[in-house]
C-alpha cells in the first residue's frame, strides 16, 4: 500500500485468523516505524494522518477494534504495528 503523499511511507497488511483479523505495520523508506517514531508523526503530521487514515479506511470492515502493544516504558524503540479486529457490533 503506496502513500501517494509521501513515497516514503508505506503499510503492510497481512490477513490472519480466518480473514478477520488484519495486522498492519508502517515503513518509512524501507525501515519498520519505532512506535515513538508513529506517535511523533501522527501527532506532528497532518500528511501522515491522511496516509494512516486512508491505511485503515482500506481494511473493508465496516466495523472493527484496533489494537496495539501498550506504550509502557520500553515502547519508544518498539517496531509498531497493529492489528484491526473485525466486530460486526458496529454494522
Amino acid at each position: 500500500m503506496n502513500n501517494e503523499n509521501n513515497p516514503a511511507w508505506e503499510g503492510e497488511k497481512k490477513i490472519i485468523e480466518n480473514k478477520k483479523t488484519i495486522r498492519f505495520k508502517i515503513y518509512e523508506n524501507s525501515r519498520c516505524l519505532t512506535c515513538f517514531e508513529f506517535v511523533d508523526l501522527l501527532s506532528g503530521d497532518n500528511s501522515f494522518r491522511y496516509f494512516f487514515n486512508n491505511l485503515l479506511a482500506c481494511s473493508d470492515f465496516t466495523g472493527y477494534f484496533f489494537e496495539c502493544i501498550p506504550f509502557d516504558k520500553n515502547w519508544k524503540k518498539s517496531a509498531f504495528e497493529f492489528v484491526l479486529i473485525y466486530n460486526s457490533v458496529f454494522n
